[in-house]
């Protein structure tokens, strides 16, 4: 169809009685009309046009209507145009079924009126509109239903994500945490038999034991707490402007004794004055986070670098916290932020861990319309960095 008229194909060895043909249709209108003198000038027309109704002659020389239509219907592109076949012979019942079987719809027998093609024509017109809105409608139902099939389908993957979660999630319980509490208690038990045997040594070593424990069943109990909040969108985010390098300072002398225990350099290199505007506690938490990672997977002699990197035309900067630390397998970088996938791994001296904190880390990031990224080579050691937003400072001059 062409600019709303049907395009049709007249088929007649005789070019009089194509043209002749031709006329009677152009007298009836919105019609576009094609002739072809031969079964192969008829497959070449079909070929350059998008052809609506054939009027094929059956009794050709050279390839006859019915070896053409053979030919249109082994066709995937044309086997769908309705053809109507044209005789001087009153069609026996073996040429309609031969006619039915090539695809046929009808039979006009010469010589006809110029109303008779015209009621057949305007009658076949009416069934391929009405079969072109069948299927338009049912191409509009197909697009719903993929739609909706689509969408229970991410719904399913969804909720299977979330199942993952949750399992992923009392496996932390139930071993992350059930383990360490396990033997916290039995060594309680332990000392609180021998209590009357132990002297002040034994009770020092009892005591930084319990120490240690409590710290770090403590941290894995917040960052539980905070993934939970995230995940229940029940984070307050309470946006300031402060100064970047002191509370990276802060961070840096709570954190010193732990690397210092460890034998490992701690080094803060935010330039001084570098104000942001972000929300302080996150903000603690991702450094926080981020060092104690890089301590945790740092061997003795190793050294971890906080440093940042203003971009005064982005309007933020580029935190990074690097160590010499184990590295990456580029294989599980990918992983690292999805709880799913993600596995705890025992830092250097055994330290063990829930594998929240990196997650923990892109949430507060992510909240503080920032963003963050890991690069890190085996045996080198590993950058993670995130973008925290500068604060729009005035700069006063006295004059």
């Amino acid at each position: 169809m062409i600019n709303g008229k049907y395009e049709i194909v007249i088929v007649d060895d005789s070019k009089v009685t194509a043209e002749t043909i031709a006329k009677m249709i152009e007298h009836i209108g919105d019609f576009i009309v094609y002739q072809a003198n031969s079964g192969k000038d008829c497959l070449r027309l079909l070929g350059n046009h998008n052809v609506d109704i054939i009027l094929m002659d059956v009794f050709m020389e050279g390839m006859s209507g019915f070896d053409t239509a053979k030919l249109i219907r082994n066709n995937q592109r044309f086997r769908e145009i309705p053809i109507i076949f044209m005789t001087a012979f009153d069609p026996d019942n073996e040429m309609r079924e031969e006619a039915i079987k090539l695809g046929g719809i009808d039979y006009l027998i010469k010589p006809f009126t110029e109303k008779e093609l015209k009621n057949y024509l305007l009658l076949y017109v009416r069934f391929i509109e009405r079969e072109r809105r069948i299927n338009h409608e049912l191409s509009v139902v197909n697009l719903q239903l993929n739609s909706e099939i689509e969408q229970k389908e991410k719904f399913l993957k969804e909720l299977q994500e979330a199942l993952d979660v949750r399992h992923k999630m009392f496996a932390i319980v139930s071993h992350d945490l059930k383990n360490p509490i396990l033997g916290f208690r039995s060594l309680v038990d332990e000392y609180y038999k021998n209590f009357d045997s132990l002297d002040m040594d034994d009770l020092r070593e009892f005591m930084q034991i319990i120490q240690k424990s409590s710290h770090s069943l403590a941290s894995m109990l917040e960052d539980l707490l905070m993934w939970t909040n995230f995940q229940r969108k029940n984070i307050n985010f309470n946006p300031s402007e402060f100064d970047l390098f002191y509370i990276t300072n802060q961070i840096c002398e709570q954190l010193s004794l732990q690397a210092s225990n460890k034998g490992i350099g701690l080094k803060n290199e935010i330039p001084i004055s570098t104000m942001v505007n972000a929300d302080p506690n996150l903000v603690s938490l991702m450094i926080r986070n981020l060092i104690s990672n890089s301590i945790k997977f740092t061997k003795s002699g190793g050294f971890i670098t906080v440093f940042g990197i203003p971009n005064v035309q982005e309007k933020q900067i580029r935190v990074s916290v690097s160590d010499t630390g184990v590295g990456i397998p580029p294989e599980k970088i990918s992983q690292l932020f999805l709880l799913n996938k993600s596995k705890s791994t025992l830092g250097t001296n055994n330290e063990t861990g829930t594998g929240l904190g990196l997650m923990l880390v892109k949430e507060a990031a992510e909240m503080n319309q920032g963003t963050l990224s890991v690069s890190s080579k085996e045996g080198k050691g590993t950058t993670f960095t995130f973008t925290l937003p500068l604060a729009d400072v005035e700069i006063k001059i006295d004059l």
